[in-house]
């Protein structure tokens, strides 16, 4: 008997999508990506939003742009997040001020899979990857987004003021040793610490406070700056991949192409519906379409329609009554 109630109970539709999982089902932390080599070779953008509307020109939103390498972090307002606005703003202060880069990672948001935003990196030859649904943590501006937001936060003294002052914000961002490289952003893309006082000219033309030796040893440094910022990136990696491993299941299944498998459900509360998410479903069926990476999954309902793409801390096994 308690055979056949374990068989009912884990192979019952019912039973499978309202009940949490309790085995940890978060994949290790994936491999370093080994290709970022230079400044802007690898930029991450996110929007921060709805917001509520500030300055003059009753911004809603911004969007972040982070290089990978270098940290170097951008922030532009909008009105509203439309895509012929990110398309501006990507082609002239990205692509024109700093270079081409090979790979733009973004979420999936209406803006990011346009065909505008589309069209602008097939213009350039830049390769867009996406982050899976509810997965933001594998894009680099989240960490970003954290500084900002808790900048504003502390800058702010009414919510609509939070665009007042986003460059300084910023600026401070770009000048400050960021732990990962050791280095400033603004040092890593210009190859100097940046000038914030007209005077500072003087003394950079006044040589007699750096000797001959100092004058050298700067000078070998920037030559090896990449190289040096590369290894300060395999170290922070390893020291975070260690942390974030303590909490991941190493033996976390993994799925195949035509399977079914149950996935979470993201649904929020509607009192309007009298919908109430803690009492809905907490995953439904759905077939992987496609295996895009180690632990990342396309999936589509059971009708055929594609549902998205998704980490696989998302999902767990579905089981079937065995014939």
């Amino acid at each position: 008997m308690t055979e056949d109630v374990k068989k009912v109970c884990r192979e019952c539709l019912k039973c499978q999508t309202s009940k949490a999982g309790n085995v940890n089902s978060t994949p290790p932390m994936g491999m370093q990506k080994e290709f970022v080599e230079y400044p802007w070779q690898f930029v991450t953008l996110y929007y921060v939003g709805p917001l509520p509307a500030s300055g003059r020109g009753r911004h809603t939103c911004l969007l972040v742009a982070t290089d990978v390498s270098s940290k170097f972090v951008l922030i532009q307002p909008f009105r509203k997040a439309k895509a012929n606005s990110l398309v501006d703003f990507v082609r002239n202060m990205i692509f024109l001020l700093f270079g081409v880069p090979e790979v733009v990672l973004t979420d999936n948001g209406t803006q990011f899979t346009s065909k505008a935003f589309r069209d602008l990196l097939a213009e350039f030859n830049v390769n867009h990857w996406l982050t899976p649904a509810y997965h933001p943590q594998v894009n680099n501006t989240e960490r970003a987004n954290r500084v900002i937001t808790t900048a504003i936060r502390a800058t702010i003294k009414q919510h609509k003021e939070w665009a007042d002052d986003l460059q300084t914000i910023a600026c401070a961002i770009r000048n400050a040793v960021h732990e990962s490289t050791k280095y400033t952003p603004h040092f890593v893309v210009f190859g100097r610490e940046r000038v914030s006082d007209g005077k500072e000219y003087a003394r950079m033309r006044d040589n007699s406070g750096i000797n001959l030796v100092q004058r050298q040893d700067l000078e070998n440094r920037r030559k090896k700056l990449f190289e040096e910022i590369s290894n300060q990136l395999t170290k922070a990696y390893e020291r975070h991949k260690k942390q974030y491993n303590l909490r991941s299941n190493p033996d976390c299944p993994t799925y195949s192409i035509g399977e079914t498998v149950l996935k979470r459900t993201f649904e929020l509360s509607d009192k309007a519906k009298s919908f109430c998410a803690k009492l809905a479903p907490k995953f439904e069926l759905a077939v992987v379409r496609k295996i895009l990476g180690k632990h990342c999954y396309e999936l589509e309902d059971t009708n055929g329609k594609r549902l998205g793409v998704f980490y696989g801390n998302h999902l767990k096994k579905a089981h079937s009554p065995k014939k």
